[in-house]
């Protein structure tokens, strides 16, 4: 092994022929796994951590908790999942179903409804079986009555039994093999049918029931049944061939996992697990055949011994299987003797599932006190708890089916009856071309060019990059790559050659080929256009210069000459055609000849700006085509327009902005428009300053015509109703101009004024609006609510006019309001009234005004039935309110 692990990594990063195309089928129970591993064989995008959860929004597939979910099984881009019997809450019964979900969203295509075999607490629910006969796909599944049940395309669902008298449940998740369905079922039978004819053909007949898929080699079928006995029959005949009690002296034993086919010294070899802490082997070629092997797990403390549910894994010549008290083992297939284990918290009944270097598996609480399961990721090159346990996901409910890995990504059906779907990494990929896109200029028939592409992993622990080079047939003709198809997980190169012999004598002067070149992989794609020009011996020119830049300015048209010369480089003469392809280029002779004699000639050209638009124009000089000259030559001429320079102009520097109600809590929006009168763009727009902390957010947009919007965001909450007219001063700076800007308010006057008071509370409501007090609000002795004068007079001032005065010597308050007088006097049992007819009343107060820690406190009550307000108390929340209608402006 020390000698083959060099050339393996050697190879991985070189040039291969790889799978270059995803295969995302994967079956993942036994009987639908064709390499009986429980190995993911996906080269194309294996599944590398660290895993991350595919987010609600990607993928949310949840179901009844009470309901067990199969194994899911991807076959073609769908994933098929057999949800089991249920009760709701209401003792409703539904029946099991098979359900197609998108691997790629979970949504769900179809879902057809039959009787899910009832298998027990620790028995995984069946899983469906998913095939193509001819061109049709099959979803084949058996039932709780003992029959097959058959969904052909969109068909309704077909059954077949063997007609038993007594039907007994097929438990097991059924194995084809040549249209031929093998099933296990409770009656101590396997039973085998034409899934294509959908007839009975023969029976093999066990000792006790068989929960486990049967398993098919060559012309063999095999399984285990809950006797402990292990048989082998002809699937051709029907014959037994033999059966084995691998432990014979063993009371109880139960084989419990389905047989896992392996190679060991030139061998094959039955692997399965069951009770009393056996895994077996068991010999199915030459003169091992029926042997059987065995490893046994020690007795714990209390003397017992785990059972294996788990289908082993082989990989490696090595057997990893775990076991219902949560140990995970590694056991040498050749000598059936221990390599470690690994002890997890909870018990795994599921297989567990390889990718590259990791295994994943699944546990399950069995305890009274249910806990979550977890999927553990093992790195198999160090196989250690230490690792594992930093590598572990909770999964609700934990999982007694097999993690599925299909296209990168993981699924798997909880006990929670939730599906999840986790992403590995993906790679990332980078490729180069040289020459730059493969642009090969000119090639002289005769000769070769070469290149490279490459191919480089911009990701470490990440998937190997694997993919395919994809080219036109007809381009093989003058174009071959070392290699069409690559896998490599640091970086690669691969030859490409350019050959000319196919057209020689076939052309008579220079032709251009193109292609396309799409590297087609597991990160995505990329594409090139591979250009090439074959020529004959033709003569070459060249030019003084290869650039023209001129410069004009917006209003100013002016005819711009240049200059530049050709020479022969090679050859005795050359016709050589000129030409612009603008209208504005003008060249002054479209046809020269260059010889011996005049090796080189001076060409005239004038540029026209008049209908040029601001910015850069470009044109291109072309001297010379590839039927005359061995390389033309473009000349690049480039004039930049320029345009005059932005004028910013403010249209209106004062705005009134109608506030409709400062205490709603919304903000409101106003603006200013500048206008650019120039050329150019207005920039660097500044507020340099403002005055008014009302105005909390100004912010630039673009408008039509090249103008500039202010947006100015008002928060009205700090302001009255009837406060003077509110006024904000801006300085705004644009392209280096100052301009001054005033936003004024106009705020109109509420209808009602709502004044709360809580009992204890230090803050008080004006129409909802929270504004605090340096007193709190309380019951006087004689049972009436006392609040701090200011805090009602000051809402009664900005909302009605009222004025509230306060006579000193008096210790008097005075409210007015609508020509009506109310005087409050402190320590006074009675308020004075003056109405406007100049008539006096007087009420009996039950709680005179009083002063309380330097603060005046007045009965609100009073005053609310002098004004004509509404009075509403709340003995729960402790709350007085007082509503103030009609509100006079000043």
């Amino acid at each position: 092994m020390k000698k083959i692990l060099p050339l393996l990594l050697t190879l991985l990063l070189t040039v291969s022929t790889v799978q270059a195309k995803p295969n995302p089928d994967w079956w993942a129970q036994f009987g639908h796994d064709p390499e009986k591993t429980g190995t993911s064989n996906d080269e194309y995008l294996p599944l590398y951590p660290p895993l991350e959860e595919a987010p609600k929004s990607e993928w949310d597939v949840q179901y009844n908790i009470n309901a067990p979910l199969s194994t899911p099984i991807i076959f073609e881009g769908n994933l098929y999942l057999v949800q089991k019997d249920y009760y709701d809450d209401k003792s409703k019964y539904y029946e099991g179903s098979i359900k197609v979900l998108s691997i790629e969203n979970g949504k769900k295509f179809s879902e057809t409804v039959f009787r899910v075999p009832d298998t027990n607490d620790i028995t995984p629910v069946p899983s469906p079986a998913v095939t193509m006969v001819g061109n049709e796909r099959l979803i084949v599944m058996g039932d709780q009555e003992g029959k097959l049940n058959r969904i052909k395309g969109l068909f309704p669902i077909q059954k077949i039994g063997p007609a038993d008298p007594v039907p007994y449940p097929m438990v097991s998740s059924p194995t084809i093999k040549d249209n031929l369905c093998y099933i296990g079922s409770d009656s101590s039978n396997v039973f085998c049918f034409d899934i294509d004819t959908m007839t009975f053909v023969r029976r093999f007949k066990a000792d006790g029931g068989v929960s486990t898929s049967p398993t098919i080699f060559g012309d063999y079928v095999f399984f285990g049944d809950n006797s402990g006995t292990f048989f082998i029959y002809d699937r051709n005949t029907g014959k037994n061939i033999t059966k084995i009690r691998p432990a014979q002296n063993e009371k109880d034993l139960r084989i419990n996992s389905t047989a896992t086919i392996a190679e060991s010294g030139g061998l094959h070899w039955a692997v399965f697990g069951a009770s009393g802490g056996y895994v077996f082997k068991v010999g199915l070629e030459g003169n091992q055949f029926g042997k059987s092997y065995q490893f046994r797990t020690a007795v714990n403390r209390l003397g017992k011994r785990p059972t294996f549910w788990a289908t082993p894994t082989i990989y490696d010549n090595q057997i990893y299987i775990g076991a219902d008290d949560g140990s995970f083992y590694r056991i040498s297939l050749d000598s059936m003797k221990s390599g470690g284990s690994i002890q997890f918290e909870n018990s795994i009944f599921s297989q567990a599932v390889r990718s590259g270097k990791y295994i994943y598996l699944t546990t399950y609480s069995t305890g009274e006190k249910r806990t979550d399961g977890k999927l553990n990721i093992i790195d198999l090159e160090t196989f250690s708890y230490e690792r594992a346990a930093l590598k572990q996901i909770v999964i609700a409910g934990g999982s007694i089916t097999s993690p599925v890995i299909a296209g990168g990504c993981l699924y798997i059906a909880s006990g929670s009856g939730k599906v999840y779907k986790f992403h590995g990494q993906k790679p990332e990929i980078e490729v180069t071309f040289e020459p730059k896109n493969l642009d090969f200029s000119t090639v002289k028939v005769g000769e070769n060019a070469y290149g490279k592409i490459k191919i480089k992993s911009k990701k470490s622990q990440t998937p190997p990059l694997v993919g395919e080079i994809i080219t036109s047939e007809t381009s093989k003709d003058w174009m071959t790559l070392g290699a069409y198809t690559f896998k490599t997980d640091s970086e690669i190169e691969i030859d490409v050659t350019i050959r000319t012999e196919f057209f020689k004598d076939k052309i008579s002067h220079p032709t251009e080929f193109t292609t396309e070149i799409t590297i087609d992989s597991n990160a995505g794609k990329s594409t090139t256009n591979p250009k090439v020009v074959f020529s004959p011996e033709l003569p070459s020119i060249q030019a003084s210069k290869s650039q023209f830049d001129f410069t004009a300015y917006e209003g100013k048209p002016e005819l711009i000459p240049g200059k530049f010369t050709i020479s022969l480089l090679k050859g005795f003469s050359a016709t050589v055609d000129i030409s612009s392809d603008k209208g504005w280029l003008k060249i002054q002779n479209s046809l020269e000849t260059l010889s011996t004699a005049v090796p080189r000639i001076d060409i005239q050209f004038e540029c026209d700006t008049s209908s040029l638009p601001l910015g850069k124009s470009h044109a291109t000089i072309t001297i010379g085509n590839m039927s005359k000259v061995l390389k033309p030559i473009s000349l690049k001429v480039t004039i930049e327009v320029k345009e005059r320079p932005p004028d910013p102009w403010i249209e209106e520097p004062s705005k009134i902005l109608v506030i409709d109600d400062c205490f709603s809590g919304s903000t409101y929006n106003g603006e200013f428009t500048f206008i650019n009168r120039g050329g150019g763009k207005l920039s660097n727009p500044q507020v340099i300053s403002k005055d008014a902390a009302w105005l909390v957010k100004t912010v630039f947009a673009e408008s039509s015509n090249s103008s500039l919007v202010l947006l100015c965001t008002i928060d009205p909450s700090t302001l009255w109703p009837n406060d003077p007219e509110p006024t904000c001063k801006m300085t705004v700076k644009i392209n280096e101009k100052i301009f001054n800007c005033t936003l004024k308010l106009e705020l109109k006057q509420l209808d009602v004024c709502k004044i709360e008071f809580v009992i204890g509370k230090k803050e008080y409501k004006v129409n909802e609006r929270k504004l605090p007090m340096d007193a709190v609000a309380y019951i006087s002795k004689t049972g009436n609510t006392m609040v701090p004068i200011r805090y009602i007079g000051d809402p009664l001032s900005k909302f009605c006019g009222a004025k509230i005065e306060w006579i000193g010597e008096l210790k008097t308050v005075l409210f007015i309001h609508n020509d009506i007088t109310l005087r409050l006097i402190i320590g006074y049992d009675n308020a004075i009234i003056e109405l406007p007819d100049g008539n006096i009343e007087t009420k009996r107060l039950s709680s005179p005004p009083e002063v309380v820690g330097g603060r005046t406190f007045v009965p609100p009550r009073i005053i609310a039935e002098t004004f004509g307000a509404q009075v509403n108390w709340d003995s729960q929340t402790k709350t007085a309110t007082f509503i103030f209608k009609q509100a006079q402006t000043r």
